[in-house]
């Protein structure tokens, strides 16, 4: 669990955040705060117990700040991210690879610092709805961006490994 002054620190940031939105409307850079509140929100999450009623309380919140900023700022460079986190409530709480699916997909951009990852995790969604081939394919472009970027090459032999077990699960 997170150290006693780490989460004080989160609780006056999320605070800080609050009064941003209640007290300047038409902030330049309400997208950030949004984006801000929502991963700070889920981050809380990350402390509490699997299944608590209290961590759905958590996640609800902050997937509406993530839907906030997807609605009212469609074009901001946050969306993909927001976007990825819905997915991953989706994927690890509820266990819907369809929902996840959907989430991801929509974020999906492969501009965006967060591509390999979400490729990584469409092509798991895939995977779990039976479709290995579009599962590889993603394994496989997700290789492909994770090298041209020169991203670590531990990231990139696990997502080559990836793709090997849908070409051979057992």
């Amino acid at each position: 669990h997170v150290p006693h002054k780490a989460r004080e620190y989160r609780v006056l940031q999320l605070k800080a955040l609050v009064e941003i939105r209640n007290e300047y409307k038409e902030f330049e850079h309400d997208d950030r705060v949004l984006f801000e509140l929502g991963y700070k929100i889920e981050s809380r999450s990350f402390d509490l117990d699997p299944g608590s009623a209290e961590l759905s309380t958590y996640r609800e919140r902050s997937r509406l700040f993530f839907m906030e900023l997807i609605e009212h700022h469609p074009q901001s460079e946050f969306v993909p991210a927001a976007w990825f986190f819905i997915g991953e409530q989706h994927l690890f709480d509820s266990g819907d690879p369809v929902q996840a699916l959907s989430a991801y997909t929509a974020g999906s951009h492969e501009t965006s610092d967060l591509a390999p990852y979400t490729l990584d995790r469409i092509a798991r969604c895939h995977f779990a709805m039976s479709n290995p081939e579009q599962a590889r394919a993603s394994w496989q472009r997700a290789v492909e961006i994770a090298r041209e970027r020169e991203l670590d090459d531990e990231l990139v032999e696990a997502l080559i490994e990836s793709a090997r077990f849908a070409d051979d699960p057992e």
